[in-house]
């Protein structure tokens, strides 16, 4: 009874804050979208691309209970002959890839203990009918800013957890966002709190999945060495069609009435905070990372460091939060060398530029631009 008046009261005691931010509707960028559920009462979207015939079918799967170990959004990818590309399931610990294109191929993301993570590569061998392993390589949150859970290990979170009265895991606090996103602790973003992020977000999702989606109808720079690249080096049809597939991926998050929706949760991890801060999610060093699938933690959505982010510009702040958002469909980053494209980073400089210190407004970067349509390594998994 004691329990219940005190949830009672931290409930009358919250004031959520209301915004309204729109992301781009289907239809604006070439979709057609139709709405079901199935007899399990699974929610399934499917997006078709008016352009390329391609059809994106998102599942959101009505989860019985935390232990149920199916995945509670599935994602499979279609072209225009309706052969299937890509299939993406996220569960609560782990997130799987499977893609035909170039070659058939899957990548697991897991959680395993204590903060740790780790990708496995499978190669399908068509002679022997099987998958085989091909490599499995533990994943670094300073180098990869992407997780199935917190980066801290997770006996520090269990006892940073410990000291925070149960009642608080309540999704209290939330501030209440239009499309389908919520955030939690976001007061101290920018000079005025939640009404500084709503138009980040609105901005940096808006400006990004058009972005992508346009990829079709951008042109170089005249007399650019950009231009000259794609003079002979033709745009590749089906890299274009695939980034659009991701647009309409990202769409799927920020539908209403969706089984999860899409947090934003902001951490001041910095110097001191170790001790002076219920810093729960996010490492001191880390300016901000994305949050496919979780533990102890909101998904799908993103961990933002205010420490860091509160000095940034607002360019390089929207350039982050996109490029967070182009983690969540599972987009990793590659190991990177000399002679490996990063097609993360290429989404984030091609969309919103690349030399953003000090600026106001993000601009096109025509290089990155110009590779996303044309590497054949810009297809994720594909080596």
């Amino acid at each position: 009874m004691k329990l219940y008046f005190l949830i009672c009261i931290l409930w009358g005691s919250v004031s959520p804050v209301s915004a309204d931010i729109k992301i781009p509707t289907p239809e604006s960028l070439g979709f057609s979208k139709s709405t079901f559920s199935d007899f399990e009462e699974n929610q399934i979207i499917v997006y078709e691309d008016l352009k390329t015939r391609w059809k994106i079918r998102v599942t959101h799967q009505k989860i019985k209970s935390l232990l149920d170990p199916r995945p509670y959004r599935q994602v499979d990818i279609y072209d225009d002959h309706g052969k299937w590309i890509e299939k993406t399931e996220t569960a609560e610990l782990y997130q799987l890839k499977e893609t035909s294109w170039p070659n058939r191929s899957k990548v697991e993301i897991r959680w395993i203990k204590s903060g740790q993570y780790t990708k496995t590569l499978y190669q399908w061998d068509e002679s022997l009918g099987k998958w085989m392993h091909i490599s499995t390589k533990p994943l670094s949150m300073k180098a990869f800013s992407h997780g199935c859970a917190s980066p801290l290990p997770f006996e520090k979170l269990e006892e940073r957890l410990s000291s925070v009265l149960p009642v608080l895991k309540v999704d209290l606090g939330l501030e209440l966002f239009g499309a389908n996103i919520k955030t939690h602790g976001c007061e101290k973003y920018g000079s005025s709190g939640v009404k500084d992020l709503a138009a980040d977000l609105e901005m940096a999702f808006d400006r990004g999945i058009r972005c992508l989606s346009d990829l079709q109808s951008w042109k170089p720079p005249k007399n650019s060495g950009s231009e000259y690249y794609l003079s002979q080096t033709p745009a590749k049809p089906e890299l274009i069609a695939y980034w659009r597939a991701m647009a309409a991926q990202m769409l799927g998050y920020f539908e209403l009435n969706t089984n999860r929706p899409f947090t934003v949760t902001c951490e001041k991890a910095g110097e001191g905070s170790e001790s002076a801060s219920q810093n729960i999610f996010i490492s001191n060093d880390a300016n901000a990372f994305a949050q496919i699938c979780g533990r102890d933690a909101e998904a799908p959505g993103m961990v933002l460091n205010l420490f860091k982010l509160n000095q940034f510009s607002r360019a390089e702040r929207l350039a982050l939060l996109f490029h967070e958002l182009v983690h969540v469909p599972g987009l990793l980053h590659e190991d990177l060398s000399f002679t490996t494209y990063d097609a993360v980073y290429g989404a984030q400089f091609c969309c919103f530029g690349s030399m953003l210190k000090g600026k106001s407004e993000p601009e096109m970067d025509p290089t990155s631009c110009a590779n996303m349509i044309t590497k054949q390594n810009a297809e994720p998994y594909w080596k």
